[in-house]
C-alpha cells in the first residue's frame, strides 16, 4: 500500500527573481530553524516532515504541515517555488470505522462521533492551508521583499 493513500495534496506557488540555490539554502535553513525534519535535498526540491511524534498528535497553536515538498525551477532568470502539501485523513477514517463497528455490536447508532469528525476534517484541511500560505510568506520574506503572484 501506498503511503500517501489516505493523503490529499494541496500545492501553493510564487515566483521569485532568486536563484535556484540560494533559494534552497534559504528553505533548508528555514525549515531547519522551524523544526522540520529533512528527508531529501536535491538541486531542484527539498522534502521535509514532521512526523516525531505519536500516531494521534494533539497540535497547539503553533501547529506545522506533517510532511511536503518544496520544488524550484529556474527558467530565464525567474524560479517558480512550488510547495506541495499533503493532508493525512487515515486517524479520521480509523475513528469513524472504530465508531460504526462500535454502532454495529452494541446496537447503539452514535451519530455525534461521526458528526465530530464530519466537522474536524474540513477544520484541518483549512488549518494546513493557512499553515502553508504561512510557511510560503515566511519563505517569501525571507527572499525578496516584493514577489510576483504571477509567471512573467
Amino acid at each position: 500500500m501506498n503511503k500517501n493513500n489516505f493523503k490529499l495534496k494541496y500545492h501553493v506557488t510564487e515566483i521569485h527573481t532568486l536563484k535556484s540555490q540560494q533559494l534552497s539554502n534559504l528553505i533548508f535553513s528555514h525549515l531547519k530553524t522551524e523544526g522540520y525534519k529533512i528527508v531529501e535535498r536535491t538541486d531542484t526540491s527539498i522534502a521535509f516532515n514532521d512526523f516525531d511524534g505519536p500516531f494521534f498528535r494533539i497540535r497547539g497553536i503553533n501547529a506545522k504541515l506533517d510532511e511536503g515538498i518544496f520544488e524550484f525551477n529556474e527558467n530565464d532568470g525567474v524560479t517558480t517555488l512550488d510547495l506541495t502539501y499533503l493532508v493525512p485523513y487515515g486517524d479520521l477514517l480509523f475513528c469513524v470505522f472504530a465508531l460504526l463497528i462500535y454502532s454495529y455490536f452494541t446496537g447503539f447508532i452514535n451519530l455525534y462521533g461521526e458528526i465530530i469528525i464530519a466537522i474536524l476534517f474540513p477544520i484541518r484541511i483549512f488549518k494546513n492551508k493557512s499553515i502553508s500560505r504561512e510557511l510560503m510568506s515566511e519563505i517569501v520574506s525571507l527572499v525578496d521583499p516584493m514577489p510576483t503572484n504571477t509567471p512573467h
